[in-house]
């Protein structure tokens, strides 16, 4: 390694520490990390300044911005609010059954928000039911703050990590659909049953008479206007629909942002104003420093001497990836991480002759990045944010708590992604020496879990209940969508008279 090699790594190192200690802005940050990576490109190498931006995956910039939009427009209409109020209904103020709903929301809004965007909205959300029931939040914010990162980790465009990956080296939906959701249900029964086994005793009592509160909280309350409410939710599912059909990400992203800010009636203003600006900026940083490492050879060599270590062996570099990423994880950003990990896998599996099998090393890196930021405390923002809500409104939990519960937890998870792999792996190769398809497979388990599911409510509540309760459910949020209508017209009507 030349001087001017290990300047730029040290450059990505002292960064990455800054910015993991939260000392210096990012966006400050971002400015001093592209001007000296061009400083020492243009001194060693003669490279123009246009030259560096080459570095950048504006692919990835421009997916990630169009979810920042989409997430504040979702935000601003009250969309995702309602759902959640609507759904924390159903536990009917009994503290382990809303713990359950909690989680169980938490995990599916991280499915199509991001994270942060998820915990800001679920995290108050939980703040507000917890004064209505006299109960400490702290160990529902405690659980959610973990179990977020288990839907983060399902889609291509579910966390920042995921959606750089994904563009990065050209993972659809189906793939995520075939390869990550299996284990994110798995890793969802465990993490509901660990958390639950460890804070069930901490969830409160609440009073009888309290419990009504929470069933007759009005949720429309949390809809500004029911205009702009309906035409969120079409665009939403546009947009869905838009990343099943479509393979590029990005292009969905954009036209999903332009058109909540053409047509969802939310004011364009009030959104951009609260975009990411300098996370955006940070992350274009980071893809000039690791493009300057790339440029220069280091993460080829990188990826090399792991090839040679690895051998070759599949089973041995999968988990060998999953470790170190998940591992570096807890203390490095996981977007840096998968920023410098995508040539590095690239270039390991080319020097060992995994070409054919890098499908395995992306699943690898996706599960590690996902579930290693929770093994330290501030491994992940998200815990960074959920202790700062809960200080906000007079609550707290301990890092000592934290960190007893999320270490089990990463390291549990990532034994448990190990043996996904593995069976993965062996599955794969049994499947193709019986001639079957995987896909093929997926569907007919699919399948005979959903008959396994109509038989169990069949037995336990019976069909014809189910089916009636779930009719009255669509019935009651149609006439309130009538109601509220026509309660707006009557106060328009009183207005001009």
């Amino acid at each position: 390694m030349d001087v001017i090699s290990l300047a730029i790594v040290l450059l990505f190192v002292t960064i990455i520490v800054l910015a993991s200690l939260e000392k210096v802005d990012k966006a400050v940050l971002a400015l001093i990390g592209i001007i000296l990576t061009y400083i020492v490109l243009s001194v060693s190498e003669k490279i123009g300044f246009n030259e560096i931006f080459y570095f950048i995956d504006f692919k990835v910039l421009l997916t990630i911005f169009g979810f920042m939009v989409i997430v504040e427009a979702s935000r601003e209409s009250g969309l995702f609010q309602f759902i959640s109020m609507r759904t924390v209904k159903l536990s009917g103020g009994e503290p382990v059954q809303l713990f359950i709903v909690l989680c169980i929301i938490t995990t599916i809004m991280s499915m199509f928000m991001t994270a942060m965007a998820t915990m800001i909205i679920i995290g108050t959300l939980t703040i507000t039911i917890a004064r209505m029931l006299k109960i400490d939040p702290s160990p529902y914010l405690l659980a959610e703050a973990i179990i977020v990162d288990v839907g983060g980790m399902a889609l291509p465009f579910s966390q920042i990590g995921n959606i750089i990956i994904s563009q990065g080296v050209g993972l659809s939906l189906i793939f995520f659909v075939v390869n990550i959701i299996p284990f994110v249900a798995i890793s969802f029964t465990f993490s509901l049953w660990y958390l639950l086994k460890n804070l069930r005793s901490k969830l409160g009592i609440v009073d009888p008479l309290r419990k009504m509160l929470i069933l007759e909280a009005n949720e429309w309350i949390l809809v500004p206007d029911i205009n702009v409410f309906k035409r969120s939710i079409f665009i939403f599912s546009g947009i869905i629909i838009g990343l099943i059909i479509l393979p590029e990400i990005y292009l969905v992203a954009v036209g999903g942002a332009t058109l909540f800010l053409l047509a969802s009636g939310v004011h364009p203003d009030e959104i951009l104003k609260r975009i990411d600006w300098a996370t955006l900026l940070f992350f274009m940083a980071l893809y000039i420093i690791v493009g300057a490492m790339e440029h220069k050879g280091l993460l080829h060599e990188v990826g090399v001497a792991l090839g040679s270590i690895t051998g070759g062996d599949i089973i041995f570099a999968s988990i060998f990836i999953l470790w170190i990423v998940g591992l570096l994880s807890c203390a490095v950003d996981n977007v840096a991480i998968a920023i410098a990990f995508i040539p590095i896998v690239k270039s390991m599996a080319e020097a060992s002759g995994l070409g054919p099998l890098i499908d395995i090393l992306w699943i690898s890196m996706i599960l590690g990045t996902n579930l290693g930021g929770n093994i330290l405390p501030y491994g992940a923002p998200t815990t960074i944010l959920a202790m700062g809500v809960s200080k906000k409104h007079g609550y707290s939990f301990s890092i000592r708590d934290f960190f007893k519960l999320g270490s089990v937890w990463g390291i549990s998870n990532l034994a448990l992604a190990s043996a996904y792999i593995l069976s993965r792996l062996y599955a794969t190769i049994l499947l193709q020496r019986l001639g079957l398809n995987l896909i093929h497979v997926l569907v007919f388990l699919t399948v005979g879990l959903g008959l396994i599911s109509l038989i169990t409510i069949h037995i336990k509540i019976g069909l014809r209940f189910f089916v009636k309760r779930t009719i009255e459910l669509v019935k009651s949020i149609r006439i309130s969508l009538f109601m509220q209508l026509i309660n707006k017209v009557k106060s328009q009507i009183s207005k001009k008279e």
